[in-house]
């Protein structure tokens, strides 16, 4: 796998755009405070297994509940469920910087995340783009990350929580999962299956599914948009 793309000074300006429009448009849309989840999102936020995999297409708010679940982790504060008070360290992970990162999570999180847990209720302060790592104000972190990473990547200190944006291979998956293991942190999949038969299919779908392992939940969103997926994962 090849090393993570440098980013040039134009990307990197185009990306700021798109974050502080996010920002901005929080005066005439919804930030967390005041998000409504639709049914398939609010089961997602409520289940307290540790592996979630949310399936669904275009506009079934998949992308949205993860971020938001990302963000409820951040700040140790959950209007469904208990969560580890924080400081917090996160981890989401993409297809890839460019397109995933840049175009598709961080003016997600620009949109719904609070300005007052921002440092200095500044994105610039808040975000490092060397480390790519949004650090808020009560001290909690989440790194961004990218498939096209080279494995050894993915090692390194624990983790309270992941999130994959779409299928990870199921060896940068591992890595990361091991992360976990000594915070007896949580991990989220929202993803829209186009591959066919996967190892997501066997692995974590069909047991929980299934209910052969109690520690997953399958969340599975079905719109008018696109209502092929679920033939489309098997």
């Amino acid at each position: 796998m090849g090393r993570p793309r440098k980013i040039s000074p134009v990307g990197r300006t185009e990306m700021m755009r798109e974050v502080q429009a996010g920002l901005k448009k929080q005066v005439n849309r919804p930030n967390l405070y005041a998000y409504i989840p639709h049914k398939k999102q609010r089961v997602f936020h409520k289940s307290e297994r540790h592996t979630k995999l949310y399936i669904g297409g275009n506009r079934s708010g998949k992308t949205t509940g993860g971020v938001v679940e990302d963000i409820f982790w951040a700040m140790g504060r959950h209007p469904f469920r208990k969560v580890p008070e924080g400081p917090t360290r996160g981890r989401v992970v993409a297809v890839d910087f460019t397109q995933g990162i840049e175009k598709i999570i961080l003016p997600e999180f620009g949109r719904w995340l609070p300005p007052s847990f921002l440092i200095n209720g500044s994105w610039e302060d808040s975000y490092s783009k060397s480390l790519r790592t949004l650090t808020l104000t009560n001290e909690s972190f989440i790194e961004f990350m990218s498939y096209d990473q080279d494995l050894d990547k993915f090692a390194g200190t624990s983790r309270t929580f992941c999130h994959y944006d779409e299928e990870p291979p199921h060896h940068i998956f591992n890595e990361c999962q091991a992360r976990l293991i000594d915070t007896g942190g949580s991990s989220w999949l929202t993803m829209t299956p186009v591959e066919g038969m996967t190892w997501v299919f066997s692995d974590i779908y069909t047991p929980g599914k299934l209910g052969d392992d109690p520690d997953i939940e399958v969340i599975e969103v079905v719109n008018k948009f696109n209502s092929t997926h679920r033939l489309q994962f098997r």
